[in-house]
């Protein structure tokens, strides 16, 4: 009888045991699903925060980019200008070569 008591209060306890593992394991289960979910919550509420300061930054550099565009001669305006400049030297020149042989 005395053997039945502890096999009875072995499987008891195992039983016992078993619940509270099963409980446990849901508990950090579900701790862990929020743990998660508020995590993903704030990345997305910083991946926002960070959508916006970028798209301020773009439209800032938008911004400088027209500027720059508007002010600043390319590179074809620039060899063009100077090709002007040379024609009017090499006038010049011949000019003063012209003068310099006659007097």
């Amino acid at each position: 009888m005395l053997r039945k008591q502890i096999i009875n209060m072995a499987i008891e306890a195992t039983t016992i045991l078993s619940i509270y593992s099963g409980v446990l394991t849901l508990l950090i289960g579900v701790i862990g699903f929020f743990l998660a979910r508020t995590f993903k919550e704030l990345d997305n509420k910083i991946s926002a925060k960070e959508f916006e300061i970028t798209k301020k930054d773009i439209e800032k550099n938008t911004d400088d980019i027209r500027r720059i565009k508007d002010n600043y001669l390319t590179k074809d305006d620039y060899f063009r200008e100077q090709a002007k400049v040379d024609k009017k030297l090499d006038n010049i020149m011949d000019i003063l070569m012209q003068l310099s042989k006659q007097g």
